[in-house]
């Protein structure tokens, strides 16, 4: 036959890219550009900085220019990273599976066709998976927000005169030294092992300091009493705020306290000293001139994580200069970061019991001169009114770094993806290698070639093929069956272990974020502000920036299987929507080049109504999951400092710069929205998957042997019967067309089937063998076809049947040729279900009747 060589010599020009080859084409040029850039600028950076990270902007942290650049740049980064690759089968890739009694999934992404497709596709496959992973776990923390704050302040208290002019003498009237209470070791309480000191500030080398007016504790001193007055004025809530509360300082570093005290302090007037202590102190403050300096340290605030009476981990902030700002008057040394002390400054007690006991009593190696000192001192002498506060302006500069290591493991990643999107788009758009990537394709391919595995087996659906495979290794028995009018909801279009698999990652993903936010609410109690905040609950473990980086996005992965599962449900659905509209009315099939009256796929996996809300919802939920737990950076010694020893400055990151610390921090607030949210978009399969399905047409799903069974065509079709009377050929010629499916030899053993065939097992084994050589002559002349002029194709059953599959088909009760009905004998009469055109007027199948 002609037909046999002409494909080989055609040069006919392929049709113009649709559905996937068209989406494969941008995609794969948008990896590329992306492959490039980000080849490009790790090559860059990495030139520059050796590994370190890069900082490549920075402006003040209360302009929030910082925060918009940095979240529009992981808003891009979320949407860049949300590409999917669809593993579809070629049709000999089924017919193989089908042989083996196996299935492959059809127009869904599937693990299952991942190991039953050809090696060349089970590692692409294998490739495009390994590198999505590294990307979705270094991705969104290639690029990081660097927040400051600092940790060392001057704390001075004195009068307004102090600031302009007025007598001082240190180190005050209180004549407290710096680092009351934390002198002797036993007195450093839980916190000692951090080595931060609560109490009353870092201790002086020496009290003879004071007397040299060119030492740096009294230039310190002098340096507030010019420069002081020109501060920023705080008013006492706001002052509490930043120095009280302890949260590490971002706007101001130093403070002055303003005293309400006219005139200073007179040491006679409040301290009642004995001759040695006078005659010490003379060095120091003279006993009747007024003093307008109350008390002078260097503070310090540090975060620390440290284990509770309950062994729950807690952040807290620990403020060396706790008790000389009034915390003493809530029994407590350090608390929970930013969660504040109610203190009253307007009028508080400088002096707590312990102080007054230090001051009185021996205590390890204090002077002598402390003994008795406050022996008839007034009660009220060191209750001290706050005006106001003077606070020392801190330029608190917030920056955007970059990190090589991060990013060169994203970029390879990235490469590594784009050069396999490549070649298997290239592969799969070669004739030979043409996948089944919709509905549509499946079911012109079954008609057009007809799968001799399922014939027999029209009324038979995904879910009994599941159970016959699952139970006997083996298809449904061959033959006719009775129609039982199947009353199914979408939920039906979706096998159970389906659901059961995409409901426990939805499950361990909320519950993931359920436990945190529990853990949260326990240590803090409060849930904060939306997104990164101060009040977000900080993981108290010391981590690297790769550390950090990998468990912050370890959320991430398990969103990307969640959505991959959450769009394989949807796609499930519209699969079985699309399907059952065949067996209401007349409609064309939706296929990947299409021909007639077929129409284009969808440029993406889903029409668009649908799949561009879960696209926008995927990247929505990747940024909000990125801003809910997130790797935290912060410069300035609160979190990491270099004289602590705290947690976060355990070992600290050599790349970063000092006094750098890296946590995993995660907003309790954002947690609650994303929980919301999660438990929103989880419910929607659930409710549409009650909606009804129309009960005269079977449900294969997305399961090829399902599908198969349900595309026998008829060969007396009409619309092949048109075709080949335009083309000049006689009807008899489709009279004599060979029958195009084969009987079942044991259909007469089918539980389902009744009565016993009409011809002998000799005629049925003749007829079956014909049928066979039948269609693997058909066969190989399609396959020698293959895209050529299908025109030409006319003269055989091949060419009949693809014209029919270019009409507007409904499924349901079809005319078969008189071999076909010798082929099925039954006591009553057997009908067949299969795809039609209108002038074969296909009727909906009747309950009770027997089809095969």
């Amino acid at each position: 036959m002609h037909t046999e060589t002409k494909s080989f010599f055609s040069s006919k020009k392929r049709p113009a890219a649709t559905g996937w080859r068209q989406s494969a084409k941008v995609n794969c040029a948008v990896l590329l550009v992306s492959s490039v850039a980000l080849a490009v600028l790790a090559i860059v950076v990495l030139a520059r900085s050796s590994l370190k990270p890069v900082f490549f902007y920075a402006a003040e942290c209360d302009s929030g220019k910082v925060a918009t650049r940095n979240l529009a740049l992981h808003i891009l980064i979320n949407i860049v990273s949300t590409l999917v690759v669809l593993n579809a089968p070629t049709r000999q890739e089924v017919d193989e599976a089908h042989f083996k009694s196996s299935w492959l999934g059809i127009g869904v992404p599937s693990v299952r066709n991942a190991f039953r497709v050809s090696p060349f596709k089970t590692m692409c496959w294998i490739s495009l998976f390994l590198s999505s992973v590294p990307i979705h776990l270094l991705f969104n923390s290639a690029i990081f927000e660097v927040d400051r704050r600092e940790s060392d302040f001057h704390l001075t208290i004195a009068t307004e005169e102090f600031l302009h002019g007025g007598d001082f003498y240190p180190p005050g009237s209180s004549l407290a030294i710096p680092g009351l209470l934390s002198l002797d070791d036993s007195d450093l309480g839980y916190f000692h092992s951090f080595g931060v000191r609560y109490g009353y500030g870092y201790p002086v080398k020496t009290i003879d300091d004071y007397k040299d007016h060119l030492s740096p504790v009294v230039s310190n001193i002098s340096t507030v009493a010019k420069e002081g007055g020109a501060w920023e004025r705080l008013e006492i809530a706001e002052c509490k705020a930043q120095y009280v509360a302890c949260g590490g300082l971002k706007k101001h570093r130093s403070v002055v306290l303003v005293i309400d005290k006219p005139g200073g302090w007179i040491r006679n007037d409040i301290w009642q000293l004995n001759e040695t202590e006078a005659e010490f102190w003379d060095q120091h403050i003279p006993s009747t001139k007024p003093n307008h300096l109350f008390f002078d340290s260097q503070c310090a605030m540090v975060a620390a994580a440290a284990e509770d009476s309950n062994g729950q981990f807690k952040v807290y902030c620990v403020n060396n200069c706790a008790n000389a700002l009034g915390a003493n008057n809530s029994g407590d040394y350090f608390y929970f970061y930013d969660a504040g002390f109610d203190v009253d400054l307007n009028y508080y007690p400088f002096f707590d019991s312990d102080a007054l006991y230090v001051v009185n009593e021996t205590s390890g190696d204090i002077p002598r001169y402390y003994h008795t000192m406050t022996s008839g001192l007034r009660q009220d002498s060191f209750d001290l009114n706050v005006t106001y506060c003077l606070a020392e302006p801190l330029e608190n500069i917030c920056q955007i770094g970059l990190s090589p290591i991060v990013l060169l493991g994203v970029a390879l990643c990235v490469f590594a993806k784009t050069i396999t999107a490549v070649v298997v788009t290239i592969v799969l758009n070669r004739p030979e290698h043409k996948p089944l990537v919709t509905l549509g394709d499946a079911v012109a391919s079954f008609i057009e070639h007809p799968d001799l595995t399922t014939v027999g087996l029209c009324t038979v659906d995904q879910k009994q093929f599941r159970t016959a495979t699952r139970q006997n290794r083996a298809r449904p028995v061959p033959g006719p069956r009775r129609w039982t009018e199947p009353q199914q909801r979408w939920a039906a279009a979706i096998p159970i272990p389906i659901w059961l698999i995409s409901y426990a990652l939805f499950a361990s993903g909320i519950t993931t974020c359920a436990i945190l936010l529990h853990e949260g609410l326990l240590m803090y109690n409060f849930l904060g502000s939306f997104l990164a905040s101060d009040n977000s609950f900080l993981i108290p473990i010391p981590f690297s920036l790769i550390q950090g980086v990998l468990l912050a996005n370890s959320p991430q992965l398990l969103l990307s299987f969640c959505y991959l599962a959450y769009n394989n449900l949807f796609t499930r659905l519209q699969m079985a929507k699309e399907w059952a509209r065949f067996g209401e009315g007349y409609n064309s099939l939706r296929v990947t080049e299409p021909r007639g009256q077929q129409y284009s796929t969808y440029r993406l996996q889903l029409p668009y109504k649908y799949s561009i809300p879960l696209i926008v919802a995927s990247a929505a939920l990747h940024w909000l999951v990125s801003n809910t737990i997130f790797v935290f950076v912060s410069t300035g010694g609160y979190f990491g400092t270099t004289r602590f020893n705290v947690p976060y400055g355990e070992g600290g990151d050599p790349s970063l710069p000092a006094n750098t610390a890296v946590a995993v921090q995660y907003s309790l607030t954002s947690l609650v929205v994303l929980i919301t949210v999660s438990s929103v978009l989880v419910t929607i399969p659930l409710i549409l998957a009650f909606k009804k399905l129309p009960s005269n047409i079977t449900q294969p799903g997305s399961n090829s042997l399902a599908i198969s069974a349900a595309c026998h065509a008829s060969t007396i079709s009409r619309a092949s019967r048109a075709s080949a009377t335009a083309d000049g050929f006689p009807s008899s010629h489709l009279e004599n067309t060979p029958v195009r499916t084969r009987s079942s030899a044991n259909s007469d053993t089918d539980s389902s089937s009744q009565g016993s065939p009409r011809k002998s097992s000799l005629w049925r084994s003749w007829r079956h063998s014909r049928l066979i050589l039948w269609f693997l002559e058909n066969r190989i002349v399609g396959e020698q076809d293959g895209d050529e002029d299908e025109d030409d194709d006319d003269d055989n059953a091949q060419g009949l049947l693809r014209k029919l599959t270019q009409s507007r088909l409904r499924w349901g009760v079809i005319s078969m040729p008189d071999e076909w009905h010798d082929e099925y004998g039954h006591d009553g009469p057997v009908e067949h279900l299969g795809f039609g055109v209108r002038e074969d007027q296909p009727k909906s199948p009747v309950l009770g009747h027997m089809y095969a």
